[in-house]
C-alpha cells in the first residue's frame, strides 16, 4: 500500500512538464496505448509507463544531475532492461 500512496503523492505534486505530457498520453490518446503515470515498479516509481509497449518515459528534473540520483537512475535503467522495458529520458 505504501507504493500506491507514494504514487498518489507524486501525482499531486506534478511538474508543469509532467502535466503537459500527461495531457497527450492520457485516455489512450497515444496510438491507443494505455499509459500510467507514477507507476510503482519495485523500489521505483516510473513517471509514465506503457505495459503494452514495454516503454518507460522519464522526465528528469534538475536533481537528476547529482551523483546520488545518477546512480539511482543507472540502477533503474538496469532493472528495467532486465525486464525488457525500454526507456526514454527527457
Amino acid at each position: 500500500m505504501a507504493d500506491i500512496e507514494r504514487a498518489r503523492r507524486l501525482r499531486q505534486r506534478e511538474t508543469w512538464a509532467e502535466k503537459l505530457i500527461w495531457r497527450w498520453l492520457r485516455d489512450r490518446r497515444f496510438s491507443s496505448y494505455k499509459v500510467r503515470r507514477q507507476h510503482p515498479l519495485g523500489d521505483y516509481c516510473l513517471d509514465f509507463f506503457c505495459e503494452e509497449a514495454e516503454l518507460n518515459i522519464e522526465l528528469d528534473g534538475s536533481h537528476h544531475g547529482f551523483p546520488d540520483q545518477r546512480k539511482r537512475d543507472t540502477e533503474l535503467e538496469r532493472s528495467l532492461l532486465s525486464r525488457g522495458i525500454k526507456s526514454l529520458r527527457f
